[in-house]
């Protein structure tokens, strides 16, 4: 992929990020007229139960310019395609792995995390991730130390392991 390319590539990959990041509602966050969107914790993990809410990753960017989807359901049933190669797997979570995407899922940090709206850094190369995690819907690129977000970075390593993501 000649330099141009790619960089039209991380050009659409920020704009789509940009564009989740600023048209999703986010659970607890004010709107325009100042109330809240809602105060309770994401669908599935409410009243402190472990009912995993469902997650929906795109992973966009890299090198080879990836264009890849996990979907996992609240019992942790997972789909993922790699819309490159039109390759599908399935599969399920254990119920530790589900257990705890449901402890991350109702941490109310992870609500702060997905209303944080970083500007993105001067990384060439790298993943940009479009995210919903119950409720929440929001882009994330992890480019510089300013922009690390723990319990997303949790959320993406329990999939990455458990999963072709």
């Amino acid at each position: 992929m000649s330099h141009r390319n790619r960089i039209w590539v991380a050009v659409l990959a920020l704009l789509g990020w940009a564009l989740v990041t600023a048209c999703q509602p986010v659970s607890g966050v004010p709107s325009p007229s100042g109330s809240a969107t809602s105060g309770e914790a994401p669908s599935g993990t409410t009243g402190g139960t472990t009912s995993a809410p469902k997650v929906s990753i795109v992973r966009t960017g890299g090198i080879a310019g990836v264009r890849q989807q996990l979907t996992v359901a609240p019992d942790g049933s997972w789909v993922y395609t790699d819309r490159r190669t039109d390759k599908v797997e399935r599969g399920r979570l254990t119920e530790a792995q589900r257990l705890q995407l449901a402890r991350i899922a109702a941490d109310p940090a992870l609500a702060q995390e997905a209303r944080r709206s970083d500007p993105p850094g001067p990384c060439a190369d790298m993943f940009v991730y479009a995210m919903t995690i119950g409720d929440y819907s929001y882009g994330y690129a992890p480019c510089g130390v300013g922009t690390r977000r723990p319990l997303t970075e949790q959320v993406l390593n329990l999939l990455s392991d458990a999963t072709p993501l």
